[in-house]
């Protein structure tokens, strides 16, 4: 029998710290699945990232693209570049981010 996992939804804020603390993505995973809880990342979580680059800044693309590589080991992979290919058109930037 499988072990069901208590699901996090950690806010904007959590993901962008664990990102400037350079935390092991993968580890972080690992740790917490052994301890019963997964994080999952939402909708608007990634809405949120993306706004970096609608900012049109060199500094605003940089970030949106260190957040998303911090990201990238925990997202799914139906939620990945083709998500935003197909949905959101204006955020290639993020797409290729994530490939």
């Amino acid at each position: 029998m499988t072990q069901r996992l208590s699901l996090i939804y950690p806010d904007t804020i959590i993901w962008n710290l664990l990102c400037d603390q350079n935390i092991d993505p993968g580890k972080l995973l690992d740790s917490l699945r052994a301890k019963g809880f997964a994080l999952v990342i939402s909708f608007h979580t990634i809405y949120e990232f993306a706004r970096n680059f609608e900012r049109e800044d060199a500094a605003g693309n940089a970030r949106g693209r260190q957040l998303f590589s911090c990201l990238k080991p925990s997202m799914p992979p139906s939620m990945g570049s083709r998500f935003f290919r197909l949905y959101l058109p204006k955020l290639s930037m993020a797409a290729a981010s994530l490939s």
